[in-house]
C-alpha cells in the first residue's frame, strides 16, 4: 500500500510539474521524494525476520516477547503508513483535486455482514 500511495505521488506530481506554472514549484519534487523515504523506512523494517521463539525466559515469556517486538514493529509501520496518507491527501489538495469523504462501510460494503471480521 505504501509504494503504491509513493507511485500515487509521484503520478500527480510529474503532471503538475508538465504545467507552465508549476515547472519550477520544489514541492511537486518533494512530495515523491519524502514519501519514498517513508517506503524505505517501512520496507526496510519489513524484511528483518523475527524469531517469535526462543528459550531465554526458559519458555515462559520467549514467545510473548517476540510477539511484542513484532506488534512494535506494525504499529510504527502503520504510524509511517498514516503520514503518508496525510501526505498523499495533501499533494491532492495542493494539485486541485477534491477529496471526497466516505465512510467504511461504502468501501466495504462488498463484506457479508454477518461475518465478524
Amino acid at each position: 500500500m505504501a509504494r503504491w500511495m509513493q507511485r500515487m505521488l509521484k503520478t500527480i506530481c510529474e503532471r503538475k510539474l508538465e504545467e507552465p506554472d508549476e515547472a519550477d514549484n520544489p514541492q511537486w519534487v518533494q512530495y515523491p521524494k519524502v514519501a519514498l523515504g517513508y517506503v524505505l523506512n517501512i520496507e526496510a523494517r519489513a524484511a528483518n525476520p523475527i524469531q517469535l521463539t526462543g528459550d531465554e525466559s526458559g519458555g515462559v515469556e520467549d514467545l510473548w516477547d517476540g510477539g511484542l517486538i513484532t506488534a512494535n514493529i506494525l504499529h510504527e509501520q502503520l504510524n509511517i503508513l498514516h503520514k503518508l496518507c496525510d501526505i498523499l491527501i495533501e499533494c491532492l489538495e495542493e494539485a486541485g483535486y477534491e477529496i471526497m469523504p466516505c465512510k467504511i462501510d461504502d468501501v466495504l460494503g462488498w463484506i457479508d455482514t454477518d461475518n465478524k471480521i
